[in-house]
């Protein structure tokens, strides 16, 4: 990915999750398609993760879960929770848990 960036391709990368899936995606010149369909096949089927990427990862996600922990989403969370009580929606919110985000390492 920073190959394509820094190349001069004008590759932009970026990916959300939600409840049912994880979305990565790329946003790329016509021409390169076949450099941008590579991207998405390292990311999905050989990632490589940097001790300092992961860093930077964790502290963004970490960052986005204290912007969102506010009263609106404890109130979502807590309405989700007695909805959905006799499935697993509720017991996994797409940020995950601050506890796991804090442990992940580069293996």
């Amino acid at each position: 990915r920073m190959q394509l960036q820094s190349s001069g391709l004008g590759m932009t990368s970026n990916a959300c999750t939600d409840f049912n899936h994880t979305v990565y995606y790329v946003s790329i010149g016509s021409e390169h398609v076949q450099e941008g369909l590579q991207v998405l096949s390292d990311v999905g089927f050989q990632p490589a993760f940097k001790p300092e990427r992961v860093e930077k990862e964790r502290a963004a996600v970490l960052s986005e879960a204290q912007m969102v922990n506010d009263c609106q989403y404890r109130l979502q969370t807590q309405f989700l929770s007695a909805l959905h009580g006799d499935n697993c929606i509720h017991t996994r919110f797409p940020i995950g848990l601050e506890q796991q985000i804090a442990s992940w390492s580069v293996e």
